[in-house]
């Protein structure tokens, strides 16, 4: 009886749910950070300072 060749996980196009949602969440983050940052950027020459932003 001839063999089947193995499964490549990676070529099956199903992802489990909460790995998509971790990855959303990740890059929302990001996101936020980046705009944070603007924000810091475009307010800082007129003296205003955002206590959370970190550059």
């Amino acid at each position: 009886m001839p063999r089947m060749p193995a499964l490549n996980g990676e070529a099956v196009g199903l992802v489990r749910p909460y790995v998509l949602a971790h990855e959303r969440r990740v890059e929302h983050e990001r996101w936020q950070r980046r705009q944070r940052r603007r924000a810091g950027l475009v307010l800082a020459p007129q003296g205003i300072a955002l206590p959370e932003v970190v550059a």
